[in-house]
């Protein structure tokens, strides 16, 4: 994973270029926008760095991404790892979801561990079973900051 990792930072480097480029087969992906549509499948871990990352199809292992906003609206069945201005999940993530990010909006359903550094997050209604397994992990400190419902920030 941290090979992954650096791999999507050294992306993030690179200058951006006008339409999605892909390396390895589809696994690695970069431009000013990085789209997986409606109806396309990942097979495997994919790593995007984009001004724009936006997953709406689906994503068969992790998702590493780096860019000025990513947008999780299909499903990814493994963990998302993203550096990025805003992050959002409104679509199915099956693992854990790690995200140093500006804002963070997450309303789709994270199946394991949320872990989001930043300055603002808004998270939908969960219920209560939810809310004790995204918390278990965190602090006493900062769990109650997770329980604010979407309309509000909690940071």
């Amino acid at each position: 994973m941290k090979a992954i990792a650096f791999l999507a930072v050294a992306l993030a480097t690179l200058p951006a270029a006008a339409v999605q480029q892909s390396e390895l087969g589809g696994k690695v992906r970069s431009g000013q926008e990085v789209t997986v549509p409606s109806g396309e499948t990942v097979q495997g871990d994919l790593i995007a760095s984009a001004g724009r990352v936006r997953i709406d199809g689906r994503v068969d292992g992790d998702l590493v991404a780096s860019g000025g906003e990513v947008t999780v609206a299909g499903t990814v069945t493994g963990d998302v790892m993203v550096g990025a201005g805003s992050t959002t999940i409104s679509g199915q993530v099956g693992g854990d979801v790690r995200a140093g990010t500006g804002q963070a909006r997450i309303e789709g359903q994270v199946g394991e561990d949320l872990d989001a550094g930043g300055q603002h997050h808004f998270l939908r209604e969960r219920t209560t079973s939810e809310m004790s397994r995204m918390c278990s992990g965190l602090e006493p400190q900062h769990a109650p900051t997770m329980l604010h419902p979407a309309s509000r920030s909690a940071g």
